[in-house]
């Protein structure tokens, strides 16, 4: 092959490699502008369904109900599989949900102890997303 076939391939391809950078670049600046529009910051905060009730998505591997009678670990990995990606205060939430009994305060304790055990026994995941702790499986 000759010299100027060669640059010439290498040009087209240089401009090739560019495009695709460009429209990647695009692509992520859409992404940002949704996450801001919808407070997203990289995980499911709220999502609504249509009547209003925040939508929890199952991952297919969670008990079917409430584990009332199992462990505290196995409660809170049941709430994190529901909720998909949660702080400790959405966790608390919804355990005070099923289980009123403990108050409010509690609950809440509860979930923060319980979660950062779990996440330091690596059994949950955790980032930090606008200074507080987001836990998922």
């Amino acid at each position: 092959m000759e010299t100027a076939t060669l640059k010439s391939d290498l040009v087209r391809r240089r401009t090739e490699h560019l495009q695709a950078l460009e429209e990647l670049e695009r692509d992520i600046q859409t992404i940002e502008a949704i996450e801001k529009k919808y407070h997203l910051n990289g995980y499911k905060k709220d999502i609504h369904s249509a009547e209003g009730k925040k939508v929890e998505t199952p991952t297919g591997n969670e008990p079917a109900t409430y584990p009332i009678d199992g462990s505290w670990p196995d409660r809170f990995l049941f709430i994190i599989q529901k909720l998909v990606h949660a702080t400790s205060d959405e966790v608390g939430k919804k355990l005070y949900e099923y289980q009123p009994e403990l108050g409010p305060e509690k609950a809440h304790k509860n979930a923060q102890l319980y979660l950062s055990a779990l996440y330091k026994k690596g059994q949950l995941k955790a980032r930090k997303v606008d200074g507080l702790y987001v836990y998922s499986i």
